[in-house]
């Protein structure tokens, strides 16, 4: 039994010590007024207090919240009387609501610290860093062309991004969207975020399913917001909005997972000296008839 003290009562809990607080909170003690969303204490909409601090619900283990005081929206007041409450609804700040109590219990854990925040008190999330196009800007241009990203990238970019990258990553990127690292682990980029509507699930899952990989072995990342790569809408829009996610990203995500089988197959068919028209990849293997090979 784990014992935490939650909007000032006790409670005692019968769960592993590694659940994520955040299950505890929704599901053991009903207090759905913390949301889930990203999952990996991104996008804030879980957040509470612990010992007055702000933290991400959805990565704590709750071992570490016992014998701490944990506060959620629902012990800011019990009426709604908070003043950050009265003052969300009076400026009709809300959009469609899902983040709003992230919002509330962030900016009120600093306006407990303190009453008049300054610009540079308010500290934006840090941003995700930017990730290596070098292998996709010269094997795109090699095979394929086009055919992925229906974008034409001038040479200078080319240039540009093989001088930052060239020391940064080694691992072959095969497209934009598919990586393949020495111990075969896949990654696949994901360009909106996770809001509670699965996209760090099912949009790897859009390519990898044409891509006839092994989802064993496939991670998901977020991609790069770079200004270049938004510029040249190299991963198509990277806006998130309700459930269209899915719905409008999966015919260039499957053209994304087809597009880098058919590189993969067309390098396999060059290294054994077979027409790539022998090649077929499935189950997480590129075979040409009669024998098999793995890439």
């Amino acid at each position: 039994m784990i014992s935490l003290t939650v909007n000032g009562t006790e409670h005692s809990v019968d769960v592993s010590s590694d659940m994520r607080l955040l299950w505890v909170l929704r599901d053991i003690l009903g207090l759905t007024g913390t949301k889930f969303g990203c999952g990996m204490s991104l996008c804030g909409s879980c957040t509470v207090h612990l010992d007055g601090e702000p933290v991400r619900s959805c990565v704590m283990p709750v071992s570490i919240a016992a014998g701490k005081n944990i506060t959620t929206i629902e012990g800011l007041s019990t009426d709604g009387s908070h003043p950050l409450q009265q003052a969300w609804v009076e400026h009709q700040v809300p959009q469609c609501g899902y983040c709003q109590t992230g919002m509330i219990m962030s900016a009120a854990a600093l306006l407990k610290k303190k009453p008049q925040p300054t610009d540079a008190d308010i500290t934006p999330m840090k941003q995700i860093p930017n990730m290596s196009r070098r292998s996709f800007l010269l094997r795109s241009a090699a095979v394929g062309g086009g055919l992925l990203l229906e974008v034409t990238l001038p040479k200078s970019s080319v240039a540009e991004a093989e001088q930052a990258n060239s020391q940064t990553e080694t691992s072959p990127e095969v497209t934009a969207w598919v990586l393949i690292r020495p111990d075969d682990t896949i990654i696949i980029r994901v360009a909106r975020v996770e809001m509670g509507q699965g996209n760090f699930t099912g949009l790897p899952m859009l390519v990898a399913e044409e891509l006839a990989c092994d989802w064993s072995k496939v991670q998901a990342e977020y991609a790069s917001t770079s200004e270049h790569l938004r510029r040249n809408r190299i991963f198509r829009t990277m806006l998130t909005g309700g459930s269209r996610s899915i719905r409008d990203s999966q015919e260039y995500l499957r053209t994304a997972g087809a597009a880098a089988r058919l590189m993969l197959t067309t390098a396999a068919a060059r290294r054994w000296g077979v027409p790539v028209t022998e090649c077929v990849a499935a189950n997480s293997l590129i075979t040409h008839t009669p024998t098999q090979r793995q890439l």
